[in-house]
């Protein structure tokens, strides 16, 4: 039996005797051997219960490749009988290209704005077959990307992150090829929901006691923040004047003197602010935390 799409793989192979295992392991063949592709390792090989024994497979197979599964006729049972003949299976594990994961999973509900979004496959991505033939709907400004170094799996990364609270449909046509040329057999559809526009984390946190007072205030949020909006959302209580940062889906501020000692202090992020895409909070977040006493 060979599973497919388990990675590692794994080989197994049962007799209906018990067998010898060092005439067994050593006398095993995968063939082809392609640099890149699958191979089989002798080295790792065990015997389960003397009848049946396991082979790891690392890599992936090619795609539409035939192996052949080779068990040599030396292959000997305790009472010292070979086989007949050697034993050989042709088989073809991987026949076409497809899908073999995604990131975020199919259906995921809990999906960040922010994210960028993986699309993982059985053999190395013809790049050039991909912009044109993935859709996403409702419709995403961004890039698909390859990685350099495993181009089993491409990416698409959003310019300003997906629409909050939104289902969205990715849809692959046919043609999608690998560098073999192997296209995708059928069209394939795909969908997640991104979580709602809100605050993620934040620093110091709510509760957070003997909070050092030359801290900055960081606030994370769940998609790309629209920067314009940031200044009159924000209040804190007792007043501090400060500036803001911004990076993507955060920002922080950076108050232009220190904190007082052992006070609490009172954070408002009002609904008005905004992602870039035009989310807002479905209400303001507070939080609050208490600097340390003086000299500490």
């Amino acid at each position: 039996t060979l599973p497919i799409g388990y990675i590692p793989g794994r080989l197994l192979i049962r007799f209906n005797k018990i067998m010898l295992s060092y005439t067994v392991i050593p006398n095993v063949t995968l063939l082809p051997k392609e640099d890149g592709f699958a191979y089989l390792n002798t080295w790792g090989a065990i015997s389960i219960d003397g009848q049946t024994f396991e082979f790891p497979i690392y890599n992936y197979f090619k795609v539409a490749k035939s192996y052949t599964i080779t068990v040599g006729e030396e292959a000997t049972d305790i009472t010292y009988r070979k086989l007949e003949m050697a034993y050989q299976k042709v088989l073809v594990p991987e026949p076409t290209l497809r899908v073999t994961n995604t990131y975020p999973s199919p259906n995921d509900t809990m999906v960040y704005p922010s994210t960028n979004y993986y699309i993982y496959f059985n053999s190395p991505i013809d790049s050039n077959s991909v912009s044109n033939n993935i859709n996403f709907s409702p419709n995403v400004n961004g890039k698909w990307k390859t990685d350099s170094y495993d181009r089993r799996y491409i990416f698409f990364s959003p310019e300003v992150g997906f629409k909050a609270n939104t289902w969205y449909e990715i849809t692959l046509s046919t043609g999608i090829k690998d560098t073999s040329n192997n296209y995708l057999p059928s069209q394939t559809t795909l969908r997640f929901k991104t979580i709602p526009f809100k605050v993620t984390y934040t620093y110091p946190q709510n509760g957070q006691q003997t909070v050092y007072t030359g801290e900055n205030i960081s606030v994370i949020f769940s998609g790309y923040i629209d920067t314009s909006t940031v200044s009159n959302a924000f209040s804190i209580t007792p007043f501090v004047n400060g500036t803001f940062n911004f990076h993507e889906t955060y920002f922080w501020f950076s108050k232009y003197q220190n904190f007082l000692p052992n006070t609490t202090y009172t954070v408002t992020i009002k609904s008005s602010i905004r992602s870039m895409l035009g989310d807002t909070l479905a209400a303001p977040y507070v939080f609050s935390f208490k600097t340390a006493s003086a000299g500490n």
